[in-house]
């Protein structure tokens, strides 16, 4: 059964011709090489085949709000080809706040994050240790034109100001991508790799893409990081004991993982994304313990996500 498995993925796996190669983006690299393992193709077919397209909802009453087409699902981001422009749709509670981010942050910066391994080498999740001495960095990518801009205070603006200046265009072209030695990791739906990629995937069936999806996510993570690690007011790492469930946990804090200096950011607008306080909020969710009784007695399982309260005793300390 195992020389079958890896036999199917060889099968899978097209390499691009050399002269792709050499220019093929490093995350695109990564998912070239990727060799997922049984469980996770297994997971990744129950997927593929438990999917249903999003249906919208028929509403009786006009939208309040202007409904406008987003340009960028249309011809850029990679990523988009298959999730959307609005990829997060499973929390109810948080699904509009991480939505909203897709219009400055590139899918990549918060889903291809590095770790550090065992040994002590820098790794990312699910493909081999980077290269000595490298580490990723963020900058400002503008899809139109496929290519690094530089970071300035314009690029932070997201609404009308006092003096009632027009508005400053957000519509999803300007991201903070990751790179690696200055060159951007992600690639645009133009890219041969991608477009090789895309094909791929529309010829196979449903046990194929179940590999496919397997081995395309395998460079990724599902779950992006938490607030706080764009979201605090911290310049150095800060190391604490903290007791969680009765345990005592050693918990470090990082500064953020972007450089809002050299993304462009002024000191006023880098302390107002730090001390965010829609974030701090996201931060402070708990399962509310106490309605666990209650909760059990009914005929649904008990699920603590759907139980979540905000502690303000705590938020308020």
């Amino acid at each position: 059964m195992a020389k079958q498995m890896l036999l199917f993925l060889a099968l899978i796996i097209m390499p691009l011709s050399s002269a792709q190669a050499d220019t093929v983006p490093y995350l695109l690299e990564q998912i070239q090489k990727a060799q997922p393992d049984a469980d996770a193709i297994e997971k990744a077919k129950k997927q593929v085949a438990d999917h249903q397209d999003v249906k919208l909802q028929k509403i009786s009453l006009v939208p309040f709000h202007v409904r406008e087409k987003n340009p960028i699902n249309e011809s850029k981001v990679y990523c988009t080809e298959c999730h959307g422009a609005l990829p997060h749709l499973k929390s109810i509670r948080s699904r509009a706040f991480l939505n909203m981010h897709t219009d400055y942050v590139a899918c990549e910066t918060c889903h291809f994050r590095q770790t550090t391994a065992k040994d002590g080498g820098s790794v990312a999740i699910g493909r081999e240790p980077m290269r000595p001495n490298t580490t990723l960095h963020y900058g400002w990518y503008d899809y139109n034109q496929e290519k690094l801009i530089t970071g300035s205070p314009e690029l932070f603006h997201s609404g009308r100001k006092k003096d009632d200046k027009p508005w400053v265009s957000r519509d999803g072209h300007l991201k903070i991508v990751p790179l690696l030695n200055q060159e951007p990791i992600i690639a645009t739906r133009n890219h041969p790799a991608a477009k090789a990629l895309y094909q791929q995937w529309k010829d196979a069936d449903k046990e194929r893409k179940g590999a496919l999806k397997a081995q395309y996510h395998q460079p990724l993570q599902t779950k992006g990081p938490e607030c706080s690690a764009c979201h605090n007011d911290l310049q150095n790492a800060v190391e604490a004991t903290v007791h969680i469930e009765g345990k005592t946990v050693q918990k470090i804090t990082k500064p953020p993982m972007l450089d809002y200096t050299a993304l462009g950011a002024t000191p006023a607008q880098q302390t107002a994304i730090r001390q965010n306080t829609i974030a701090d909020f996201f931060g402070h969710y708990q399962p509310e313990k106490e309605d666990k009784t209650a909760v059990t007695e009914t005929t649904t399982p008990y699920d603590p996500t759907k139980e979540e309260r905000i502690r303000i005793t705590n938020f308020l300390k």
